[in-house]
């Protein structure tokens, strides 16, 4: 479990600033740069020790970020800056863990996305294709964190003959995590066929090795669920009470070997 969301890809930083530029612009830009900045530090720091909590601090960067974003958001000419700092505030408050900023994430994450729509084929792709990751991301890590699916099934021991009452409720809570895990891992699959995805590497290679970590992730935990449920099967000829779901059920679940159109070979 600790692999895996460790295995998360971290947040693209992508900045761009050209054209005519006023004293209250360049001094938005250099803002710009300096929260980015100062977020993949904070990131950077996390991925090196795991152990770091840095909850707040995360916030406040999403807090000003999204602030920033809200003021920006309507003015004439000013929908890239915006964009940026909701990319910006959406990253922080995902990887804050925190469930207090979980409507702030949402609310930041449809800001952008409006903002990207209404642009058209004016907008950036690479952060409007980001912005699109952000729930289904956050949603599959905060239910993993949650389930601890691995934890649980260590704790279910069909081999001593026996299935006690607490064990056949620990595989049936898998099975809902499991069935509410699926839904997010196709939506991040869904993702994939966006065509921009063909344009720039850099999100393409963000975003496939994240789908692979999700699948991968699913995946196991299902092959896991059949392992105890097969024993149990193999077993108890007539158990009372049975499995929520059945050895054939979770099988359903699997997800197809990783395949997508625009994903790059690496």
């Amino acid at each position: 479990m600790k692999k895996f969301l460790r295995s998360i890809v971290t947040g693209i930083i992508i900045i761009s600033l050209s054209g005519c530029a006023t004293v209250q612009d360049v001094q938005r830009g250099t803002d710009i740069i300096r929260t980015d900045n100062e977020l993949a530090r904070l990131l950077q720091g996390k991925q090196v020790d795991p152990v770091i909590e840095i909850p707040d601090e995360l916030i406040q960067i999403g807090d000003h970020a999204r602030k920033e974003g809200n003021e920006l958001k309507n003015k004439t000419g000013k929908a890239l800056d915006a964009i940026s700092y909701y990319r910006i505030a959406s990253t922080a408050y995902w990887k804050s863990k925190s469930t207090d900023v979980t409507n702030h994430l949402f609310d930041t994450v449809n800001s952008g996305i409006e903002i990207c729509n209404s642009m058209g084929d004016n907008a950036p792709d690479r952060d409007c294709l980001y912005l699109q990751f952000v729930i289904p991301l956050a949603a599959l890590e905060s239910i993993a964190n949650e389930g601890q699916i691995n934890k649980l099934l260590e704790d279910v021991d069909f081999s001593d003959g026996s299935a006690t009452t607490e064990e056949i409720q620990i595989m049936d809570n898998i099975a809902n995590l499991l069935e509410k895990i699926k839904p997010l891992v196709e939506n991040i699959l869904d993702r994939g066929a966006d065509e921009r995805l063909l344009s720039h590497s850099g999100i393409n290679t963000y975003y496939c090795k994240n789908a692979e970590i999700a699948v991968r992730f699913f995946n196991n935990r299902v092959a896991g669920y059949i392992r105890k449920a097969n024993l149990f099967k193999e077993s108890f000829t007539d158990p009372n009470p049975k499995l929520k779901m059945s050895v054939e059920q979770a099988q359903k679940l699997s997800i197809p070997k990783f395949q997508l159109p625009f994903c790059v070979k690496r």
